[in-house]
This record gives structure tokens, C-alpha cells and sequence, in this order.
């Protein structure tokens, strides 16, 4: 298909066309906001960890869940 959903955490959820440019996610847990992003830091930790348990990466899902500035200045 075209278009691929990703369920967070608290019952939200995103969809969005597919796309050749990897990236993940950052959820607000208060008001349900997801923001992408893409590090090239991050990727290369998860390259080195797969090769250190003989694994070849084939896909991965991450995402990270915080408050907003918006929902952190209501709590």
C-alpha cells in the first residue's frame, strides 16, 4: 500500500505515506502531538548493536514518548 499507519502509545496514531527516507517519532503522551525525526547517530548505534549480536537489520520501528512544551507548561 501506500500509506502506513503507526499506533503510539495512549491510543494515538499517525498515518502517512510511505516514504524511502527512513525517519522516527517523538509522541506527547499529553495531547497525542507526533513529530519526525531522522539521526544519523542513533541509526549508526542501532547498526553497531545489530552487528554485535550477528544480526542484519531488515526494518525498525522507534519512537520516544515525553510532553510537549505546550502540555509540560500545564502540568
Amino acid at each position: 500500500g501506500l500509506v502506513e499507519r503507526h499506533h503510539f502509545e495512549g491510543g494515538s496514531s499517525v498515518f502517512e505515506l510511505k516514504s524511502a527516507d527512513h525517519h522516527d517519532h517523538i509522541v506527547c503522551n499529553g495531547c497525542g502531538r507526533v513529530e519526525e525525526f531522522f539521526d544519523q547517530l542513533i541509526e549508526n548505534q542501532q547498526e553497531a548493536i545489530a552487528k554485535k549480536f550477528g544480526f542484519t537489520i531488515t526494518d525498525h520501528s522507534m519512537y520516544l514518548c515525553g510532553l510537549c512544551p505546550d502540555c509540560q507548561k500545564r502540568t
